[in-house]
C-alpha cells in the first residue's frame, strides 16, 4: 500500500477522476481518495509518485509524498 497526498480537490467528481486516472497504473487494484487529499493506492509493488505524477499530467492535480 502506497499513500501520497493529491492537491486542488474540491469535490466528488476530483475523486472520482483521480481514482479513474490511477486505477490505468499497471498493477494497481484499488484507489482510495480523501476529499482532504489523502490518497492510498492498493498494489503488489510500491506505486511511485513518478507514475501517480504521469497519469495526472494535464490536471491541476499536484501529488505530494507523505
Amino acid at each position: 500500500m502506497t499513500t501520497f497526498h493529491i492537491t486542488g480537490l474540491t469535490c466528488p467528481s476530483c475523486q472520482k477522476l483521480i481514482t479513474k486516472r490511477i486505477l490505468t497504473i499497471p498493477d494497481v487494484v484499488e484507489v482510495t481518495v480523501e476529499l482532504t487529499g489523502k490518497t492510498t493506492i492498493t498494489a503488489p509493488r510500491e506505486i511511485l509518485k513518478s507514475e501517480v505524477d504521469s497519469v495526472l499530467t494535464g490536471t491541476h492535480y499536484a501529488v505530494e509524498t507523505t
